[in-house]
């Protein structure tokens, strides 16, 4: 399994642009989701990278049901309005926006609530991918969505406020809420 796309693209985090391995587990993350799977050959532990299996330990918890079906928008691109496209400000270096690139996706300010607890469409994207996911039974405001799939788990944190004045938020009905 690819856990490349749970790394950060941030050059100032350079301890997490690719996974590492500590204490039996490789992990990756991007400082908003992490996963972590079984230890693989040839992952170097990262020194630097934050002690990983506390926070599983700290935030992980019993009681998941299969991820509800979503119909995710396809992924559009457009120019970065930040930098209108440039991907770099003359004073400031790299778009925050945009990480240097210049274009933005679909992604950008669009987010799904579960049980009233709202996450990025970003995330939602990359762990709806993951195969034989499972949710919680129950979604923790203000501290990261510990989630299953097949052959690991992973934490993402949600949004940080209410943010439906600025972001479109879509509710995704669990089992139970159909």
């Amino acid at each position: 399994m690819d856990l490349t796309p749970f790394c950060s693209k941030d050059k100032v985090r350079f301890y997490l642009l690719a996974p590492w391995t500590r204490a039996g587990h490789m992990f990756a993350s991007d400082g908003t989701v992490m996963v972590r799977v079984p230890a693989r050959a040839g992952v170097a532990e990262q020194k630097l990278a934050p002690d990983a299996g506390q926070l599983f330990q700290r935030y992980g918890v019993a009681g998941h049901r299969p991820a509800p079906a979503i119909v995710l928008p396809a992924l559009n691109e457009r120019a970065c309005e930040e930098c209108s496209g440039a991907g770099k400000f003359e004073d400031w270096g790299d778009c925050f926006c945009c990480d240097g690139v210049g274009r933005v996706d679909d992604d950008i300010q669009v987010g799904w609530s579960f049980g009233g607890v709202a996450y990025s469409q970003h995330y939602i994207r990359l762990i709806w991918a993951l195969p034989e996911l499972r949710l919680p039974t129950a979604f923790p405001k203000h501290r990261p969505m510990h989630f299953l799939f097949a052959g690991g788990d992973g934490l993402v944190m949600p949004l940080r406020a209410n943010l439906s004045d600025t972001w479109r938020i879509n509710e995704a009905k669990m089992e139970a809420e159909q």
